[in-house]
């Protein structure tokens, strides 16, 4: 089955006239600078952080699941993770791939323009957005921030809890990724 590549030709469409902007099958927009959305979620409490980047994610997904004709079960992930990076990059929130290591997967956000204290939000985008497109219910957590790239573990809530206990300890996240790999087999 041919999988249809992420097409961002018309996906804004921008009417002066009328002050607006919109998104091809999703409506209205706003475009806001970078640090008014960080202050904005800096000065959220960590639940309602939690639930914007959900809904947004959830969002998201829709908009890929439309893309691929409502079936992303039967889609190759890298034809998944394409269209999720090209909605991401619509939004302004920098690259999307994804590295394997052993049975983890890595979402890589590659010069993702939200600062650290957004993270949280960003995983939340990316259990939305899954959730969404599987039906599978997944938690993101941050593994580190490094050469203009942000690392996120996607995975079940029991894993993210023992993977964000061994990096809140200070173990190097490619050795809590090791340990999680012990701990599966």
């Amino acid at each position: 089955m041919v999988q249809a590549k992420f097409d961002p030709a018309l996906a804004l469409k921008f009417d002066l006239d009328r002050g607006t902007v919109s998104q091809a099958g999703a409506g209205a927009r706003v475009i806001l600078p970078v640090e008014v959305l960080a202050k904005l979620i800096e000065a959220t409490n960590a639940e309602a952080t939690r639930d914007a980047g959900h809904h947004l994610g959830a969002e998201l997904g829709r908009r890929v699941l439309t893309s691929l004709g409502d079936d992303a079960s039967g889609a190759a992930p890298e034809a998944v993770l394409e269209h999720l990076g090209g909605e991401l990059a619509l939004l302004g929130f920098g690259s999307l791939h994804f590295e394997r290591w052993g049975q983890a997967l890595v979402f890589v956000v590659q010069d993702g323009a939200l600062p650290p204290a957004a993270d949280d939000f960003v995983a939340a985008i990316f259990d939305g957005a899954l959730l969404r497109l599987f039906g599978k219910n997944t938690r993101a957590v941050r593994l580190a921030r490094e050469d203009g790239q942000a690392r996120y573990l996607i995975s079940s809530s029991s894993a993210a809890d023992r993977v964000a206990g061994w990096l809140s300890a200070g173990v190097p996240w490619g050795e809590a990724l090791t340990r999680l790999q012990g701990a599966r087999a």
